[in-house]
């Protein structure tokens, strides 16, 4: 017969448990957001052309190809 008896989870456990899963919701919520936009996005107007800007709204695409415009024809 099967004498092997499984460990029963103790309180330790139970409390060891609970202090990594508290330790860890702290941590995260005092945690610095790395991906929070911090200031003014720049967009560089040379590869503001499609298919490389895919990513960059259709308003700085414009506003690219109106200066690239006016540098070109020197106005």
């Amino acid at each position: 017969m099967n004498d092997y008896k499984t460990p029963q989870e103790t309180l330790l456990d139970r409390i060891l448990i609970a202090s990594l899963f508290i330790i860890f919701v702290l941590t995260m919520a005092f945690a610095p957001n790395v991906f929070k936009n911090h200031g003014e996005v720049i967009y560089d107007c040379r590869v503001a052309s499609y298919p490389t800007a895919i990513d960059i709204p259709l308003s700085v695409i414009k506003a690219c190809r109106t200066q690239q415009l006016k540098d070109h024809h020197g106005n």
